[in-house]
């Protein structure tokens, strides 16, 4: 009489099959940013993006990938360097490098991306330790592509500082 664990048992060589599946790496989290669907590219704003922390290096490869399909191929970023930890030259994204421009005087609420056509585009940071809500209101006002719109009233509006 066949054992209970008989359909475990390969018919080859009467030894268990141990069935295990293997996972690579848990995925990065996806990255938390809204587009205007019209992207205009006109100065105004053409997003909003919420990183989850101050971190440049860990944080700006997760932008570069949500943004090439939209944006085209982002080549150079430009940030407020007052509110970030670290300062990297360039950024690996995938399989380029994104060069980095970093200021004192640029509007720490901002990051422009520059594309491989030369297009500029501008979206709103909300600041790491904003609340889900006030960040998704700043974040839809940003990508809403009204003219009028400015980073410091979407952030106001939320009560969101950057």
């Amino acid at each position: 009489m066949p054992s209970e664990d008989a359909d475990e048992m390969t018919p080859d060589n009467g030894k268990r099959t141990i069935t295990t599946s293997v996972t690579g790496p848990p995925s990065p989290p996806a990255v938390r940013l809204r587009l205007n669907p019209t992207l205009s590219g006109s100065g105004t704003l053409d997003g909003g993006w919420w990183p989850r922390s101050h971190d440049a290096g860990a944080e700006l490869p997760q932008l570069v990938a949500g943004l090439d399909p939209r944006f085209g191929v982002i080549i150079r970023a430009m940030l407020n360097m007052d509110v970030w930890d670290d300062h990297p030259r360039r950024v690996v994204a995938g399989p380029r490098r994104i060069h980095m421009g970093w200021y004192h005087t640029m509007a720490a609420d901002r990051i422009y991306v520059v594309n491989a056509d030369g297009e500029r585009f501008a979206l709103l940071v909300v600041a790491p330790e904003a609340t889900e809500e006030s960040a998704g209101i700043a974040m839809a006002m940003a990508a809403e592509g009204k003219d009028g719109t400015r980073p410091v009233e979407a952030l106001t509006a939320s009560e969101t500082a950057a």
